[in-house]
């Protein structure tokens, strides 16, 4: 689309080139706003790395009195285990009983002594039998700078901890935001030669997915609903934090290629885009959407045509306005009816010819789906009334909603499709085929239920 709206033959390779690098920028961070954001940005703060441990350690440890016992420590750490090295030697711990999580003990901002450098951010031990285990998380969600040997520290620390871990028994686990903090290098090497287990994980990437995976699951019997309530609301403002991040980095990557594009401009004697260049491209840009989407609507829905007539069915377009609906003639998917309502249809039955099973992509009331489907009264006589009751309220059970919903003629109902299409996804093959699945599935259910006329 950017190659429609700037001419290269008119020196736009510069501002084409730099959009291109930053629309690349956009894509790879992909931020979301999402509605759970406002508490977070307006009100509550950004607490510190060791209140996050503080919190990791509350919900995970099976002695805190929230009542989920060994649950989410079993989950957690099957979570950090599957990020090791496939030869890795922790021990085996999947259906083991909660006996074996109550033996492991949970620890939090551990400091030894005032003249240690560090403190251990989260500590999970188990150190009974012969299935001993340390496992050591640095957090660096806040992306504090690492400090010298600081890992190395750490296996010190948890080697001389009473329970004497060796070092194929200690597995270090560094936890920043998202993939943007790493760890010195020499430090890992030298907590690996020593035969230490070593894996780097991310908020984003491994205690996201832990929490949205227990969140979905059943719970202990005898767990306080509140613990819950709390986990989600952390799964929430996680989210928020990496969203956060990832609007940071981006910026950043933005305004590096800004500077790249300034420093390319000087040495090539070309200038910047001027401000005028921009607006006049957001201009353009703002004016090309609905064209483009109209285009889209139209693609999909003469897709849909062409499969419902490999079918050997007879589509038919028509257009619903000012409670009627026309017939149409539409041949490209830069018809401008496409604006106007234009839906594709097709019988209900041989017996039932005066209501149509229709596909449209027109918005025709606010909260409506980009596509959706629906029965379209055609051609009206005596008959349809009767017929239309029925079909209003075999519709209706389609749809799952009441029967006076979204209705007016010439439309009996509407409703949208089982798996949404959107501008997103439409150009996509299988989407045509997914909506005239359900659209003669739609068709079949109503025929199906439809009581003969006395």
């Amino acid at each position: 689309m950017i190659n429609i709206l700037v001419e290269a033959d008119a020196g736009g390779e510069p501002l084409l080139a730099l959009l291109e690098q930053v629309a690349q920028v956009v894509e790879e961070h992909a931020v979301q706003q999402n509605i759970t954001d406002w508490p977070f940005e307006h009100f509550w703060s950004d607490p510190s790395e060791p209140r996050h441990s503080k919190l990791l350690r509350y919900f995970i440890n099976p002695s805190e009195k929230h009542g989920c016992g060994p649950f989410l420590l079993r989950e957690f750490v099957e979570t950090l285990v599957k990020a090791l090295p496939l030869n890795h030697e922790f021990p085996a711990i999947s259906q083991r009983q909660d006996e074996f999580w109550r033996a492991c003990g949970v620890d939090a901002e551990i400091r030894r002594g005032d003249d240690e450098p560090g403190q251990l951010d989260l500590l999970i031990t188990r150190a009974v039998d012969r299935e001993r285990f340390a496992i050591i998380v640095e957090n660096k969600i806040k992306g504090a700078p690492n400090q010298p040997k600081q890992l190395q520290n750490y296996v010190t620390k948890a080697k001389n901890r009473s329970a004497n871990f060796r070092e194929k028994e200690i597995f270090v686990f560094f936890l920043p935001l998202i993939d943007d903090r790493f760890p010195d290098k020499e430090d890992v090497a030298a907590i690996q030669k020593q035969g230490v287990e070593y894996s780097y994980v991310t908020f984003e990437n491994q205690i996201l997915p832990w929490l949205n995976a227990v969140l979905e699951t059943n719970w202990p019997d005898g767990s306080s609903p509140e613990i819950r309530e709390h986990l989600s609301y952390y799964r929430n403002f996680i989210e928020y934090l990496v969203n956060q991040r990832k609007k940071s980095t981006m910026s950043s990557q933005i305004l590096e290629r800004l500077k790249q594009a300034a420093d390319d401009s000087k040495s090539t004697n070309r200038a910047l885009p001027s401000w005028n260049e921009v607006q006049r491209l957001e201009t353009s840009l703002s004016e090309m959407k609905p064209h483009f989407q109209r285009m889209l609507r139209g693609n999909l829905l003469l897709r849909i045509e062409s499969l419902l007539k490999e079918k050997q069915l007879i589509p038919e377009w028509y257009l619903a306005d000012n409670g009627i609906a026309t017939p149409l003639r539409i041949n490209a998917e830069f018809d401008e009816s496409f604006d106007q309502g234009a839906s594709l249809s097709v019988f209900l039955s041989d017996e039932v010819k005066m209501v149509r099973v229709t596909v449209s992509t027109s918005s025709i009331k606010e909260g409506m789906p980009t596509f959706f489907v629906g029965c379209l009264l055609v051609r009206p006589d005596e008959e349809s009334n009767g017929i239309q009751s029925q079909i209003l309220e075999i519709a209706s059970e389609w749809f799952k909603t009441t029967r006076d919903k979204n209705t007016f003629l010439p439309w009996i109902k509407y409703g949208p499709l089982r798996e949404e299409i959107t501008y997103s996804n439409c150009q996509e093959e299988v989407s045509a085929e997914k909506v005239v699945e359900e659209l003669l599935e739609f068709r079949d259910y109503l025929a199906s239920k439809l009581r003969p006329s006395e």
